[in-house]
């Protein structure tokens, strides 16, 4: 029977061992403190200052789980490292689907309500960055848990660990550089500084145990570990990348807000100058009954942009108009005024002050509006002064192309443009695009604000790409550098092992080295014992030598004359030339 409490340690040191329950201890404890915070409704145990996001609830109850699942780990008790571990990866996991396709599963504040909601955007939710952290750390735990050795175990704990490593210290550095892309992504909830300390040293004590599984005795490091080095440095390019991105991004929607905001103003003097001009010509009426017609020709330098000025008494009977193209009309000429004008002169009426109509279509060409003052004499209401003002040529007045070069802009109404500058398409990029509301009396004019193509490419820095791009390339280089260093290393060893068995070889022959004392008669070694052994015995105990036996010219010339047969020619040849080497005995007995 399997008995978890009797499971051996993973081979690992003595600080280790102690590293990886310190990371456990601390994170669970840090977890534990968060809790009692948000229960005890301490906020200096939930988050660290009043402007930062505060570590969630449901991520303190993770890290503890988390923590005390690598505590059990450390322990020997594997199953419960497993179920706290998939515990972690299904709620996380679950938190992260939340966010990416818009769901409320009722996770966030089932165990409780969060009352702290700095720059939270759904209370209780732990955050993207987080949660694939968290999701990693249970899948980690699991993989630490099974009975049985997986030669893809300490690789994949390792590439898993590393991930949460290079996640949470990219936030922490973030924090520290101030760049709100590291820990906050998108609209979504950033991740609270603690929290992010909490998972870089879950990660790091995950990542720990990993090196010693997967580290052979004879091996300086792991022969996986340029994957994980790799995919920490992909993921910290990539995190920084989308940063980069999103810091120039706001920088870009900054300018064109300032732009847009500009133009608002701009729009607002304009029309101030305008009503000023038509309020100096109704403020006559204190003075004198009726102005004459005579009168009215030397406030025109009032308006170098109108269109025309007009009297219009209170039956709706234009008294007097002067239009810059037609000059002085004559008196009592009834006018036909359309809904909109009728309306903006009531509304004068009763509100005393001055009023703008909505945007209309003169019959020359292009679009006008209508200020109307109301004129009272004696507090009697004696009408209106009407200026008819064309748009596009008053507001190309006020906004030139020296202003806001390269932007487009566009002043509407109800949804319908009415004045265009450098008209060009949208950008793709909503942030791009900038819309404010002007309020005038009696209408609202809406500006968009946008960059053109040329001033948008100029924004449109190709430095986070080249970032990205250069994070792969450097992603691929250190695990190549790794690579080649751990071949390297690994070669270097095999070396001096054998330089070692030979210098050990050459220590054995050297044993047969200097004076050997050999038998004069039968030609017997003596050993260091004092007995006589055959010369081959002798060598061969010594050395890795071996022996094949054969007979020299010499003797065999002696070995036929001793028996009394004819020696054969190539002998004699032999021995005439010196050559002694030895003839096979089976040479000799086929001779025979």
């Amino acid at each position: 029977m399997y008995s978890p409490a009797k499971t051996p340690l993973f081979p690992a040191s003595t600080f280790s061992k102690h590293f990886v329950a310190a990371a456990g201890m601390i994170t669970a404890a840090l977890g534990l403190t968060v809790l009692t915070g948000w229960y005890a409704r301490i906020p200096a145990l939930v988050q660290l200052r009043p402007d930062l996001v505060p570590m969630q609830y449901n991520a303190a109850l993770f890290l503890l789980f988390s923590g005390v699942g690598l505590c059990a780990f450390r322990w020997g008790q594997l199953r419960l490292a497993q179920v706290l571990g998939a515990m972690v990866a299904v709620f996380a996991g679950l938190t992260l689907c939340e966010d990416l396709f818009s769901l409320d599963l009722g996770i966030d504040q089932f165990l409780f309500h969060s009352y702290i909601t700095t720059k939270t955007l759904h209370p209780g939710r732990t955050s993207p960055a987080a949660a694939i952290c968290l999701v990693q750390i249970g899948l980690a735990l699991i993989f630490m848990g099974l009975r049985a050795e997986r030669k893809w175990r300490p690789a994949a704990i390792g590439s898993l660990a590393s991930i949460v490593i290079a996640v949470s210290g990219a936030v922490m550095v973030g924090y520290i550089i101030d760049l709100p892309g590291t820990y906050g992504w998108g609209r979504f909830t950033c991740i609270a500084p603690h929290t992010a300390s909490c998972l870089a040293l879950l990660g790091a004590g995950i990542f720990v145990f990993a090196w010693n599984e997967g580290r052979k005795i004879n091996e300086l490091t792991p022969r996986w570990l340029p994957v994980p080095m790799g995919l920490a440095v992909l993921a910290i390019s990539l995190i920084f990348t989308q940063a980069l991105a999103r810091k120039e991004a706001q920088e870009t929607a900054q300018a064109v807000k300032a732009s847009a905001e500009g133009v608002g103003s701009i729009v607002n003097v304009a029309m101030e100058a305008r009503i000023r001009s038509v309020q100096r010509i109704a403020r006559r009426w204190d003075f004198s009954s009726y102005p004459s017609p005579e009168a009215w020709e030397n406030y025109s330098s009032d308006f170098p942009d109108f269109v025309s000025v007009e009297w219009i008494d209170p039956a709706y009977i234009a008294r007097w108009t002067l239009s810059r193209s037609a000059g002085r009309t004559g008196a009592k000429q009834e006018l036909v005024l359309e809904e909109k004008r009728r309306t903006a002169m009531r509304t004068a009426r009763e509100w005393h002050e001055p009023v703008i109509t909505g945007i209309l279509q003169l019959p020359q060409g292009g679009s006008g509006f209508v200020l109307c003052v109301p004129v009272y004499s004696g507090g009697t209401f004696q009408g209106c002064v009407a200026g008819l003002f064309e748009v596009q040529p008053l507001f190309d007045r006020y906004l030139p192309p020296s202003f806001a070069t390269g932007y487009t802009i566009t002043i509407s109404e109800d949804g319908r443009a009415f004045y265009k500058r450098h008209l060009t398409p949208q950008p793709a990029n909503e942030d791009w695009i900038f819309n404010s509301t002007v309020e005038q009396p009696g209408a609202t004019w809406e500006v968009h604000v946008w960059p053109g193509p040329a001033l948008a490419r100029k924004m449109d820095s190709s430095i986070p790409e080249t970032l990205l791009f250069a994070g792969l390339f450097r992603a691929v280089i250190l695990g190549l550098i790794i690579y080649l260093a751990q071949k390297s290393s690994a070669q270097a060893r095999k070396t001096s092992i054998l330089n070692h068995e030979l210098e050990r070889a050459l220590a054995e022959v050297r044993k047969l080295s200097g004076m050997l004392p050999i038998c004069a008669g039968c030609k017997r070694i003596r050993d260091d014992g004092g007995y006589w052994n055959e010369i081959e015995r002798y060598v061969t105990q010594r050395s890795e030598a071996s022996f094949s036996h054969g007979i020299c010219p010499e003797c065999a010339k002696s070995f036929y004359e001793e028996g009394g047969l004819e020696v054969p020619e190539e002998i004699l040849k032999a021995v005439e030339k010196h050559h002694y080497d030895p003839l096979p005995v089976k040479m000799i007995r086929d001779e025979n």
